[in-house]
């Protein structure tokens, strides 16, 4: 085996980001539930597949789109097959009517069981969305499943399962005018108080979010066309404009206070978000108008919302309050959505909620670089390790990584009472986000850094102001240091040669690293391991992030040919970078591990490999260059 150490620093790549803790939180919690499978022995009875499953199955999708990780599709299809296992036509059981059909009935909402088209629409999206995927992408298709089969193969089985789904409710369909339309319960459902009127909006663009992925999957007008009547019919009902945020209710009618609960109002604008994403209907200042719903009539502080849209009402109730991580999906329209949702769900490093892992899912995929700050000039008292404002309104300054990308800026206070914060963009303050009144308690908090915003106040970054009385106090910042890659990689590799990568890099903790190309790498050390069975010249790239940054490596490895360990007259063993062959004189020198020996099979060269694992984690306390790789 060979094994690459730390060498030379490498030159910075360019910032890119996705944190480390919200990705390690949220495969913590994915496979803490039942190992990762959830709900998938459970039927939809009691609903667990529409409110819970379908949640963990979107919240893959997700992953997908924030990591581009194809081990969270292998998830989701496992997951998509045990919901069609769940369908009335494979359990053999009916609906209300005697019939057997492609859906999940529930009987926990009336005395007869009933196939709900909010159910099926938010159970079956997901699937489809990912038969779309493995269409368009080759190296997806062809990609293993958990049994054995690949993805080109579960593709057209899950397109099929969505269309017939929808199906289902073809009946339920009501065409208005020329543009609009909407769902109803069915008429002759008597024994439900409601038969024959309309679904509220949530459940129907539940089933408008499955039109939508029908269309984009099959190209079909007519799914496209009842998504934009879906759409039409949504507008008609929202209740005030894009600059104070829109309100709006249960059912379509004129609004009515407290007006629509959090949790559902979700559904709604994820539809609305996918419409506009399609040039449906809705516009850009509408996705404003939703992102200032939540900022300015639900989210009060990160220890306060209110659980209804119309900003009036109860607050923090406990079915709402966890719903609100799916409102992220607005933080590219305002960076506050994201900061807010964070603070509040700080409380929770894991879940066993759906709902809450699709939220976590959601932080993760808006995930923004964490900046530190430095005190204004003028009017905070030094008390050692912490300072407290002096005078109403103090400022504080933050240096952003790239002033056109939002951010956070962390801060540790106290505060007495709530304190609005305000960003400053060279003649006026935005209010970006409120804190908390903490009792004396010092509690961590981020304040939202808005491009749009951007003033370079005196060289030093974004000015902001903490817009309250005298007496708020903050915690002395602390250096945060987005990571480096500082090792230098192999270039070259003998075929056959069990080759590892020893990664490094500055910066802070938690780093999570990850690869591309024929390697290997573990995620939370940074240790690759290469795969040399093939000749050939093949791109390799390394990144690691942390909560404040990214970095990237990438090179040219070349396996087989004249590059090979010693081709070029070097001795034995060593090529001048870092790299030794597994004959090389000095295998195994310096590291204090046992060697597997060359050739080694089997139980042995497992056990040589962990040990090797073992020896670089124990490198990592030495001083730079006290010992030699470890070789085998």
């Amino acid at each position: 085996m060979v094994a690459v150490a730390a060498t030379t620093a490498a030159p910075a790549a360019a910032q890119t980001h996705l944190g480390a803790s919200m990705k390690l939180r949220y495969d913590a919690a994915l496979l803490g539930s039942n190992g990762g499978d959830w709900y998938l022995a459970d039927d939809n009875e009691g609903a667990l597949l529409a409110w819970g499953q379908s949640y963990v199955m979107a919240s893959l999708l997700v992953m997908y789109q924030a990591t581009a990780d194809a081990a969270y599709l292998d998830r989701l299809v496992k997951l998509s097959d045990g919901v069609l296992a769940q369908r009335d036509s494979e359990r053999a059981v009916t609906d209300y009517r005697g019939q057997s059909n492609a859906c999940w009935r529930a009987t926990q909402y009336s005395s007869k069981p009933y196939c709900w088209a909010v159910h099926t629409g938010i159970i079956a999206t997901p699937m489809v969305e990912l038969a779309a995927l493995i269409d368009a992408d080759p190296a997806l298709a062809a990609r293993a499943t958990y049994d054995g089969m690949t993805k080109a193969d579960n593709a057209p089985v899950f397109l099929e399962a969505g269309e017939a789904a929808a199906a289902v409710h073809d009946d339920e369909w009501r065409a208005s005018g020329a543009s609009s339309g909407y769902y109803v319960i069915r008429p002759d459902a008597t024994f439900m108080p409601d038969a024959g009127s309309n679904v509220p909006l949530n459940m129907m663009n539940a089933m408008g979010l499955l039109h939508l992925a029908l269309a984009d999957a099959t190209g079909s007008e007519e799914h496209l066309d009842r998504a934009r009547r879906l759409a039409t019919h949504l507008s008609a009902y929202l209740d005030g404009n894009a600059t104070g945020g829109f309100r709006w209710n249960y059912r379509a009618s004129a609004f009515a206070a407290p007006g629509e609960d959090v949790s559902h109002a979700a559904l709604n604008v994820d539809f609305a978000r996918r419409a506009w994403a399609a040039g449906l209907v809705f516009e850009d200042a509408d996705m404003s108008g939703f992102a200032n719903t939540f900022m300015q009539r639900v989210y009060i502080d990160q220890a306060t919302s209110y659980d209804h849209v119309g900003g009036t009402g109860d607050l923090n109730g406990s079915s709402y309050r966890l719903q609100l991580g799916r409102w992220t999906l607005l933080s590219d329209r305002d960076p506050s959505v994201h900061a807010a949702v964070r603070d509040m769900y700080a409380d929770y490093p894991t879940t066993t909620s759906g709902s809450l892992l699709l939220s976590m899912a959601m932080l993760t995929r808006t995930d923004q670089p964490v900046r530190s700050f430095e005190f204004y000039v003028a009017d905070w008292e030094d008390q050692g390790d912490r300072r407290r404002a002096t005078a109403a309104n103090a400022n504080i300054l933050a240096q952003p990584i790239d002033p056109a990308a939002p951010q956070l800026v962390r801060i540790v206070y106290s505060a007495g009472a709530r304190t609005p914060v305000e960003q400053w963009d060279g003649e006026a303050y935005h209010h970006v986000v409120t804190l908390a009144a903490t009792g004396g308690e010092m509690v961590t908090a981020h304040l939202p850094y808005h491009p749009e915003l951007w003033f370079d106040y005196g060289g030093k970054g974004a000015l902001f102001q903490l817009a309250g009385a005298a007496g708020i106090v903050l915690m002395n910042p602390e250096p945060l240091e987005p990571p480096q890659i500082t090792s230098e990689p192999p270039t070259h590799a003998a075929p056959g040669d069990d080759l590892v990568y020893f990664a490094t890099a500055s910066g802070q903790g938690p780093q999570r690293w990850s690869a591309q190309g024929p390697v290997h790498i573990e995620e939370d050390t940074g240790v690759l391991v290469v795969d040399t069975s093939e000749d050939g010249d093949f791109d390799v790239l390394v990144r690691v992030a942390n909560d404040h940054g990214a970095d990237e490596q990438s090179w040219v490895l070349s396996i087989g040919g004249a590059t090979g360990p010693g081709a070029d007259g070097d001795e034995a063993g060593d090529d001048g970078d870092g790299v030794a062959s597994a004959s090389g004189p000095s295998a195994g020198a310096g590291c204090g591990c046992r060697a597997a020996g060359a050739g080694s099979s089997g139980r042995a060269a497992v056990l040589g490999l962990l040990g090797l694992f073992i020896c670089v984690r124990a490198r990592r306390r030495r001083p730079s260059g006290s010992a030699r790789p470890c070789l085998r």
